[in-house]
């Protein structure tokens, strides 16, 4: 497999700081961001990577319109490897990725204004105008014993 090659990214993990969306002077949208990953150290306390992503296109109007700083995000991409060297002669690197699809990972609630709590939904919950009907209602049980077919 001489001429194999593959470039395929997928992080998870929170925004640092609400996206910065930018033109190009052909009209291209173009949107960046910083997401930090946590994951654990060999003595099991969690540190952050913190990688540089920038989208494209619908993607980087999709990611400035809908996220903002502390939001969870699942990102799709490939790396891309920058080199350059600047006015002074010193050579400078940098790792981008470039993101090509991605969801969200908070709750409704937790994306508008920010991260709140999940509320537990009630159990066994019936509206008030309705539990004097439901009392009256049997279950809707059907026993199958082990030799009997399916009814679906």
């Amino acid at each position: 497999m001489s001429n194999f090659n593959y470039n395929r990214v997928m992080l998870g993990g929170r925004l640092t700081g609400d996206p910065e969306v930018k033109t190009t002077a052909s009209g291209t949208n173009v949107v960046t961001w910083n997401l930090a990953v946590n994951r654990q150290s060999r003595n099991n306390q969690d540190q952050a990577d913190f990688f540089r992503c920038i989208a494209y296109e619908k993607t980087a109007l999709f990611v400035s319109q809908y996220f903002r700083k502390g939001q969870a995000m699942f990102a799709e991409g490939r790396i891309q490897f920058n080199n350059w060297t600047d006015d002074k002669g010193i050579k400078h690197y940098m790792t981008d990725v470039i993101v090509s699809n991605v969801q969200f990972v908070d709750s409704k609630a937790e994306t508008s204004g920010g991260y709140q709590q999940p509320q537990p939904e009630p159990t066994n919950y019936v509206p008030t105008a309705y539990k004097k009907d439901v009392a009256d209602i049997p279950p809707n049980v059907v026993e199958i014993a082990e030799n009997d077919e399916l009814p679906f």
